[in-house]
């Protein structure tokens, strides 16, 4: 089998996995994104703490234990609470990680660093998914068009500013970090996912979920064009630090988890905290 094989036949099988998972029941979905999250909080461990089976193990037990606790019923009692937490500190969390990327990109985090990054970076957007998703907060129901269209949008303006950036790219992003993002293909994958989440909301899904409309949709697009990119360099910072072209190998000719889902977790907590605050201070 060739690589170009391989990989189309890797990707028709995950892309037959995602939307079973997705678009089930609220159980497929939460379970989806359970093994997502320990997938990607498995290779963190491994890119940040190398080979150590003590740490890795320690990592997986605590986010097991995690994850099910915000799985049980009772979580729903305190929510509000929890999320808006979440929320914060995934802000914070990100917002530092945009510091180290431009100013402190060879540095290592520290031990401490390292838990507390694999709480905001991983663990907590998975609760914000599972709130957009799957009943909780105040988006009754199980819906989960929303995370299937910012899944799109992550892939698309990958897909965007490659084409673009091979096709007109001549002026490197941060080559230190990736050496073939460009300016041309970051700009113009933004400008199109923009454009393609409008196109999505206006003939996709009307104007009914969470109450969104085109706007908040052109919003949203924008800022999975731009922060979906700085998830991505972030995450290639820690692939550089770790010396390793890809975080995992569980799709042959894709990478692993991380390398498919960097710029989605990433973007989460801004998507939500713009759809569940922003939004209702307007």
């Amino acid at each position: 089998m060739t690589t170009f094989q391989q990989r189309a036949l890797t990707g028709v099988i995950f892309g037959a996995i995602m939307l079973v998972g997705l678009f089930w029941n609220d159980l497929s979905f939460e379970l989806l994104f359970s093994v997502i999250a320990l997938g990607c909080l498995w290779e963190f461990t491994l890119l940040t703490l190398g080979e150590t089976a003590a740490y890795r193990s320690r990592i997986l037990l605590y986010t097991v234990g995690t994850l099910f606790y915000f799985s049980l019923p009772i979580v729903n009692h305190f929510v509000f609470f929890t999320i808006g937490l979440c929320s914060t500190l995934s802000l914070i969390g990100n917002l530092y990680l945009i510091w180290k990327l431009f100013f402190q990109p060879e540095k290592p985090l520290s031990k401490f660093l390292i838990y507390y990054t694999s709480f905001f970076y991983i663990i907590f957007p998975y609760f914000q998914i599972q709130a957009l998703g799957d009943n909780l907060y105040n988006f009754p129901g199980f819906n989960p068009i929303l995370i299937f269209i910012i899944l799109l949008l992550t892939w698309a303006n990958d897909t965007f500013a490659y084409l673009i950036g091979s096709k007109l790219g001549k002026t490197p992003l941060y080559p230190k970090i990736s050496p073939k993002k460009t300016w041309e293909g970051t700009i113009g994958g933004a400008i199109c996912c923009s454009l393609a989440s409008v196109l999505l909301s206006v003939f996709l899904i009307g104007k009914d979920h969470h109450g969104l409309g085109w706007f908040d949709y052109l919003v949203i697009g924008f800022m999975v064009g731009v922060l979906g990119t700085i998830g991505d360099l972030i995450e290639s910072m820690f692939k550089r630090n770790a010396k390793m072209k890809d975080s995992g190998t569980f799709m042959p000719g894709h990478g692993g988890f991380l390398d498919r889902f960097d710029a989605f977790l990433f973007v989460i907590p801004f998507v939500f905290f713009y759809i569940a605050f922003f939004r209702s201070i307007l």
